[in-house]
């Protein structure tokens, strides 16, 4: 008995043994680091979605950018928590931020546990430095978004799924419901999942699922309204998108020997029915990409189980050919170094190159608190209308409105028709660039870094 409690206190890694005390000084290295490399430039202006989310904390149930009431379109917990961190902290870049970095180096960690109660503790290491150093996770935890509390959410749910303890797993779903419509991928999989176990009854299973059903009842007619404004959209906006889209999206922010180890993986269990939510709730997931924007922030949501059941597959795969355990780890390093280094988008320090970076999308290269240094009064035609009119609000700057164009087609057309002082333009769109140096009317007022000012002298 005692050396069976001995050994209860340690881990097996490779051939050898990693004591509690190792796994305590590698935790706080990965999550000091993960800290690190997530709370640069917190001070730098808003993104498009940003300004979004912090307009809806300063005003919940009216939006200055929409005309509908756009705090009903998505669930109230991450509204409301800006709400108080922008009551108590004040409506400012590094207020709204701190909570994605909390929730984001808290997933890190629920990562590693999450590797534990699959496999062992060296999994869990591995899949936690895995997320720590994923680009498209840092992106996004240094953003006012609810994605980090939405990966975060769901991530719990699969815990404590693993971990049997409906306590956790009804916590995480909730607040992942609460959070985002998503949420509702994992209510609907789990439902599934007991459907399945208790041999395809549905009375039954309706009783599993009574209590998750009536913690939500106060918020679907709302979301029967939400759902039915996302469908619109996506059928509108993105009728193209293949269903494919997110997996690819997947196999480009994980890296190709993690998405074929999570698929060898779901291969070898698919008989097992303990598995599925996490299956189903992927697959699902991939199938909204038919009728949602399949935006590559969305990938969030599935990031950290993809990672730890890939790196889990990776390692059972190995064992196929009788590789030894410690060198089944060294191997596994190797490869999965081999296929990341080529693919920057995957794993490095954020923002790593502006040559790999989207700046319709960028969290750290927006200067619109320069631009308002600029500008006068008049009209502003800018890519960014949330933004651009967020600022000029805290900035009490009323002298201006606002249009946004979204193509050179689309701004060929507004500047036709209105009285335009202002154009800024992204140096990444060089047609519009062309197009407005060839406007005689309009000069180029001002170069910044990544955005250039033209100035109507007509009208001045």
């Amino acid at each position: 008995m005692k050396i069976k409690s001995e050994l209860s206190d340690i881990s097996e890694l490779g051939g050898g043994y990693l004591n509690r005390s190792l796994v305590i000084v590698l935790l706080f290295i990965i999550i000091s680091t993960g800290v690190i490399i997530r709370i640069n430039n917190l001070t730098s202006s808003f993104f498009y979605d940003e300004a979004v989310y912090a307009d809806m904390a300063h005003h919940p149930l009216k939006s200055q950018f929409y005309s509908d009431v756009i705090f009903f379109r998505h669930p109230p917990l991450w509204h409301i928590l800006l709400m108080g961190m922008g009551m108590v902290f004040g409506y400012s870049e590094i207020a709204f931020r701190i909570p994605s970095i909390l929730f984001s180096c808290a997933t890190i960690l629920l990562c590693y546990f999450l590797g534990k109660e699959y496999k062992s503790e060296w999994i869990g290491i591995v899949a936690a430095t895995l997320l720590t150093f994923n680009v498209i996770h840092q992106q996004y935890s240094q953003a006012a978004t609810m994605y980090s509390a939405l990966c975060f959410f769901t991530t719990l749910a699969f815990y404590g799924l693993k971990k049997n303890d409906g306590r956790i797993t009804f916590l995480g779903i909730i607040l992942a419901m609460y959070t985002n419509y998503f949420g509702l991928l994992l209510l609907l999989a789990l439902g599934i999942q007991k459907w399945m176990l208790n041999s395809y009854r549905i009375i039954q299973t309706i009783r599993e699922v009574k209590w998750y059903i009536i913690a939500y009842v106060p918020w679907i007619p709302i979301a029967i309204w939400g759902g039915l404004y996302h469908l619109t959209r996506g059928a509108v906006e993105s009728p193209s998108y293949p269903s494919y889209f997110q997996i690819s999206n997947l196999i480009v922010h994980s890296s190709i020997p993690l998405f074929l180890g999570f698929t060898y993986y779901a291969y070898k269990n698919r008989k097992d029915v303990s598995e599925w939510m996490a299956f189903i709730t992927i697959g699902l997931f991939v199938m909204t990409s038919l009728i949602i924007c399949p935006f590559h922030r969305y990938i969030l949501f599935i990031l950290p189980i993809t990672t730890v059941l890939g790196v889990l597959g990776i390692h059972e795969f190995m064992k196929l050919y009788r590789i030894k355990s410690i060198n089944r780890y060294v191997i596994m390093f190797i490869l999965l170094i081999g296929f990341f280094l080529p693919n920057p988008e995957c794993y490095g320090i954020y923002p790593y190159s502006d040559e790999y970076l989207d700046e319709r999308d960028m969290i750290h290269k927006q200067q619109w608190h320069e631009v308002i240094d600029i500008i006068d009064y008049g009209i502003i035609m800018t890519y960014n209308r949330p933004s651009m009119r967020y600022y000029l609000d805290i900035r009490e700057k009323t002298n201006n409105s606002v249009i946004q164009y979204s193509s050179l087609k689309s701004l060929k057309e507004k500047i036709e028709g209105n009285s335009i002082r202002w154009v800024i333009i992204s140096k990444q769109y060089p047609d519009i660039m062309e197009y407005m140096s060839n406007k005689s009317e309009f000069i180029e007022y001002k170069v910044l870094d990544h955005i250039i000012l033209y100035k109507n002298i007509i009208n001045d």
